[in-house]
C-alpha cells in the first residue's frame, strides 16, 4: 500500500500521469537506501542544500574523506526529492563502481584480495571474441581512434597478454533485439560512455526508464548540436495549462532580469525532450538544460530545477552563464578529425557541466521542425514505458544493452545504446585521436613509474618516450589516478616537472632544460629557487660540467638580489643526476605504507571504500530476470 499512498501523493504535482511520477514517496525512498547503507556501512553525510527559487531545490550527500569521499548531487521540487534524487544517484554510482578510478596496480590488488576486478560476474574475451563483438559496438569503442584500428586491437592485446591476463574484462548485459545475453568488455565500454546510461530508481522499471530518459536526452541534444539545428520554442499558452512549471517560471522571471525560454528538443524525430534556455537580459547570456520524459511536464519540472543545481542565488546562477556566439565557429565549417574531436570536446563540456557553448542556430528565429505535442504521451506503468522507448531505439536502428547492477538491494542499471551512448561522456579523447593508444602506452610503465628511484637508464629512456605523447601540463595524479588532498602542493607536480628529472637523470639535459621551460610556463611564478634551477639546466644544456656552474649562478644570484644560499641548495640537490627524484615524493601504489605521499593521498581511502563495497557483493542480479522487457 506504501507504494499507492506514495504515487498520489508525487503525482499531485504533475496533472497529467496516470502511472506515478516515483513508484515511492521520497521520505520512503531515503529511508530504505539509509537502511540499505547502515547495514553495508557507506552511510553518507548530507553536507549541502540550496532553494534559489521556491520549489526548486537541490542536495548533495558525501562520505567523510577519510572515508573515501564520495559525492553526489541531487535535485527536486521539493527538499525531499532533491535528496532523495541524491540518495539514488549515489547507489546508481557506488553499484556502477563509480566511486573511483584506479590505475591498474591497484585494480590488481583488489583482484587479488577478492577473486575479480569489477564484480563476481566477470569473465574475459580474448581478441577474437572482441573483434566478433556487433558492429555498432565497435564503432564506438573505435570511433574517435586516429590510428589504425587493427594496430590498436593488436597493441592492447600485446599489452594485456604482457600483463598475464587471458583476454579483456567482460561482464554480461542483455541484449533486448536479440533477447539474450551479451557479454560486453567493461573497461573499454566504461571509456567510451562514461556514466552515460546509469541509473537507479524505487523499481527496476523505474530505474531502466531514467537510464533511457538520459540517454534520449544525450541524443536530442547531440542531435540539435552537432546538426545545428534551431528548435521551436514552446508558446506561453502551451506552457500555462502547466500551473504549477508556470509559476517557477514566473518567479525566476518576476524581477526582470532573466527570461525563460522552452524550446522543444525532439529534433524533429519524436524524442521526447525539452531544453530551457535561461537569458539574463542584462548581459545577454544564457544557460541551457536540456531533460527528457514522456510527460511534457514531468520533463520540463526536470529541466527547471536541474538547471538551477548546485545554485544558490542569482549571481552564482550568472558566474556560470555563457555567452551567445555571434557567429558558427570555426570547428563547425571544417570536417577534418581536429574539428570533430573539438566539436565533440565542447558537446561533452555542455554535457558534463553545462558549459559547452551551442552554434547559434539554438538562438535562430526560424525553427528546423514544429513542435509537435503529441510526442509527449506517458502510459500507465515503468514496465510500459520501458518497453516502448526500448521499441523506439530498435525502430531507430539501434540495440538497447541493459545491466542489473543491484548487489546492494536498490534497483540500478546500466543501460548501453551503441552510438547514443556515447555521446556527451564525462571525459573526452584527446583532440588530436590519440587516447586510446596512449592509455596503452601508459600502462606499459605505469609499474615502472610508482618504482622510479629504482629504475635502469633504459627503462628511465622508456617511461620518458611513453610519456611525451601526453600533455606536458597534466597533472601527475590525473596522470595515474591518483587523488590528493585539495590543500597538498604535490597537486601541482605536473609530468613537464618528472620529465626534467628523467632527462637530467640520463643526461639529457637539452631535453631536462625544455621540459623545465614547460614546467615554468604552467605557473603563475616560479620562485627564485627555480629560477635558480633553469639557469643550472641552461649552463649544463650549454655543456658546462657541474663543478663548472656554481660561479655563474653566484653572478646570477648577485645580479638578481637572490640570497646565495639558494645557490648552495641547487648544487647540492643536482649534483648526483641519477639520483635527483629523491627529493620529490612520487607515488608507490599499491603499497601505501612506503609512499611519501600516503598522509595526502585520497586514494588509498578510496581503495578502503572499494574494499567495503567489494565486502558486500556476494553475487549479481542474472541477465535472464530482464527478459520480461521483451515479452
Amino acid at each position: 500500500m506504501a507504494a499507492c499512498r506514495g504515487a498520489k501523493k508525487a503525482n499531485s504535482m504533475f496533472t497529467n500521469l496516470a502511472r506515478p511520477y516515483k513508484e515511492q514517496p521520497a521520505t520512503v525512498t531515503i529511508e530504505g537506501i539509509r537502511n540499505i547503507l547502515n547495514q553495508a556501512d557507506l552511510v553518507p553525510d548530507e553536507i549541502y542544500h540550496a532553494n534559489p527559487y521556491p520549489k526548486i531545490f537541490s542536495s548533495s550527500i558525501a562520505l567523510p574523506p577519510d572515508r573515501g569521499g564520495f559525492r553526489t548531487n541531487g535535485k527536486g521540487r521539493t527538499h525531499e526529492f532533491s535528496l532523495a534524487s541524491a540518495y539514488a544517484e549515489y547507489m546508481e554510482r557506488m553499484q556502477n563502481l563509480l566511486f573511483a578510478t584506479f590505475s591498474r596496480s591497484i585494480a590488481n590488488r583488489l583482484k587479488d584480495e577478492f577473486g575479480y576486478y569489477y564484480f563476481p560476474d566477470e569473465s574475459y574475451l580474448d581478441r577474437q571474441a572482441v573483434e566478433n563483438l556487433p558492429a555498432d559496438v565497435l564503432a564506438d569503442f573505435f570511433r574517435y581512434l586516429k590510428q589504425d584500428r587493427k594496430e590498436f586491437v593488436t597493441a592492447y592485446f600485446d599489452r594485456i597478454a604482457a600483463n598475464g591476463m587471458p583476454g579483456v574484462v567482460a561482464t554480461p548485459f542483455y541484449d533486448t533485439l536479440n533477447q539474450c545475453s551479451q557479454l560486453l568488455p567493461l573497461n573499454l565500454l566504461l571509456i567510451t560512455v562514461g556514466s552515460n546510461g546509469m541509473a537507479a530508481g524505487n523499481t527496476q522499471p523505474e530505474a531502466i526508464f531514467q537510464a533511457l530518459c538520459e540517454l534520449t536526452e544525450r541524443w536530442a541534444a547531440a542531435l540539435i548540436f552537432y546538426g545545428q539545428m534551431t528548435p521551436p520554442t514552446v508558446p506561453r499558452q502551451f506552457l500555462a495549462q502547466f500551473p504549477g512549471e508556470s509559476a517557477i517560471i514566473e518567479d525566476i522571471e518576476r524581477d526582470g532580469r532573466y527570461k525563460v525560454i522552452v524550446k522543444d528538443f525532439s529534433a524533429g524525430r519524436n524524442i521526447p525532450a525539452l531544453g530551457v534556455i535561461i537569458k539574463n537580459l542584462q548581459t545577454g547570456r544564457y544557460r541551457l538544460n536540456v531533460g527528457s520524459e514522456t510527460s511534457f511536464q514531468v520533463a520540463l519540472s526536470r529541466c527547471l530545477t536541474e538547471i538551477f543545481q548546485g545554485i544558490q542565488d542569482s549571481d552564482q546562477f550568472d558566474a556560470a552563464m555563457l555567452k551567445i556566439p555571434a557567429s558558427v565557429p570555426e570547428y563547425f565549417l571544417r570536417q577534418d578529425s581536429e574539428a570533430r574531436n573539438t566539436r565533440f570536446h565542447v558537446f561533452t563540456h555542455f554535457t558534463t557541466d553545462n558549459s559547452g557553448v551551442f552554434p547559434p542556430a539554438l538562438f535562430g528565429d526560424s525553427p528546423s521542425y514544429s513542435f509537435d505535442p503529441s510526442t509527449f504521451t506517458p502510459l500507465k506503468s515503468y514496465e510500459e514505458e520501458v518497453r516502448r522507448l526500448v521499441r523506439f531505439f530498435h525502430d531507430n536502428g539501434k540495440n538497447v544493452y541493459i545491466r542489473d547492477v543491484s548487489f546492494l538491494g536498490f534497483p540500478s542499471v546500466f543501460v548501453y545504446v551503441p552510438e547514443f551512448s556515447a555521446q556527451g561522456r564525462k571525459s573526452a579523447p584527446p583532440v588530436d585521436g590519440s587516447g586510446k593508444f596512449q592509455l596503452v602506452d601508459l600502462d606499459s610503465i605505469e609499474h615502472l613509474f610508482f618504482d622510479l628511484a629504482h629504475c635502469s637508464s633504459q627503462q628511465l629512456t622508456d617511461i620518458a618516450h611513453r610519456l611525451a605523447s601526453f600533455a606536458p601540463s597534466v597533472p601527475i595524479t590525473q596522470l595515474f589516478n591518483i587523488e590528493l588532498t585539495a590543500d597538498s602542493p604535490w597537486q601541482q607536480m605536473n609530468l613537464a616537472f618528472v620529465l626534467t628529472q628523467i632527462h637530467y637523470s640520463l643526461g639529457n639535459y637539452d631535453q631536462a632544460l625544455a621540459h623545465f621551460k614547460q614546467f615554468c610556463a604552467t605557473r603563475i611564478e616560479i620562485g627564485p629557487y627555480y629560477t635558480m634551477v633553469k639557469h643550472y639546466l641552461e649552463a649544463r644544456a650549454e655543456g658546462q660540467k657541474h663543478t663548472q656552474v656554481q660561479t655563474k649562478l653566484n653572478t646570477i644570484a648577485e645580479d638578481q638580489k637572490i640570497e646565495s644560499t639558494l645557490v648552495k641548495q641547487v648544487m647540492t640537490d643536482m649534483a648526483e643526476p641519477y639520483s635527483i627524484q629523491a627529493n620529490t615524493p612520487l607515488p608507490r601504489c599499491p603499497h601505501c605504507t612506503a609512499c611519501p605521499l600516503s598522509d595526502p593521498c585520497q586514494t588509498r581511502h578510496k581503495l578502503n571504500l572499494a574494499r567495503t563495497v567489494y565486502s558486500n557483493m556476494k553475487s549479481m542480479p542474472s541477465t535472464e530476470a530482464l527478459a520480461w522487457i521483451m515479452a
